[in-house]
């Protein structure tokens, strides 16, 4: 079941200027894996760089979801993309990023960057664990239930001046 999703853009040339400006900001937000494996490659370091800030989008997603304040005492380096030639970058959460992955039942990171054009970009989904029961799932719609009704009703005195359309291919 995916818990949430996130997705970042990072410009290249900012990034390379702010970490040219700002003393060990380069070891603030990557690990000497993510430094070693980019091998200051700009690009590459923003597209890792775009994938924690997903990462964080996604477990702040996760936690309003669950009615949880947003997770605290995070760090950079406590989200890593990995990656081994001719695999698929992976994510590598430990400490507090961990811990609050844990707490959200996120158990499983789907991964996608792509740069380009001066842009690295990011996807991410979070999975979670597993649904344990039908309970959890009942809680699950309702929440989306809850969340879609009054978007709905919202919407109901915009729409009631508009008169249905018939489809092609309908026969009603």
């Amino acid at each position: 079941m995916i818990r949430a999703v996130g997705t970042d853009l990072v410009d290249v040339t900012r990034l390379e200027g702010y970490m040219d400006r700002v003393p060990g900001l380069r070891e603030r937000l990557f690990t000497p894996v993510e430094l070693a494996a980019c091998q200051k490659r700009a690009a590459s370091l923003g597209a890792r760089l775009a994938a924690k800030e997903a990462v964080l989008k996604a477990l702040g997603s996760a936690y309003a979801e669950l009615g949880l304040d947003a997770p605290e005492g995070w760090a950079y380096k406590d989200i890593e993309v990995t990656s081994t030639p001719g695999t698929p970058p992976r994510l590598r959460l430990t400490g507090a990023a961990a811990m609050a992955a844990r707490q959200a039942g996120i158990g499983h990171w789907h991964l996608s960057l792509a740069h380009d054009g001066g842009m690295a970009q990011a996807f991410v989904v979070a999975q979670a664990d597993h649904v344990d029961n039908d309970d959890d799932l009942a809680l699950s719609s309702q929440r989306s239930e809850a969340r879609v009704k009054p978007q709905v009703k919202s919407l109901r005195p915009a729409l009631s001046d508009v008169e249905p359309r018939k489809v092609r291919g309908s026969t009603s």
